[in-house]
């Protein structure tokens, strides 16, 4: 983890057939908070049904945390 090479693989991961692999890297973008990822992870978050959202929602709210600490 923290290694800001995965975020293009891992924006790419969240377009997989699978929504548990979607749900997962989007959790890992969280982890990374690059603000590469903000809107793929908006554009996911219109399209992933009710039960995925919170997770998505969560990594916004992690990369946008990260991006006002680096503004301080």
């Amino acid at each position: 983890m923290g290694d800001i090479r995965a975020v293009e693989p891992l924006i790419d991961t969240l377009w997989d057939d699978d929504a548990r692999v979607r749900v997962k890297a989007a959790w890992a973008l969280g982890m990374l908070g690059d603000p590469r990822a903000l809107p793929p992870l908006q554009r996911l978050y219109r399209m992933e049904r009710e039960d995925s959202r919170d997770i998505i929602e969560e990594a916004m709210d992690m990369i946008k945390r990260a991006m006002a600490e680096k503004m301080e």
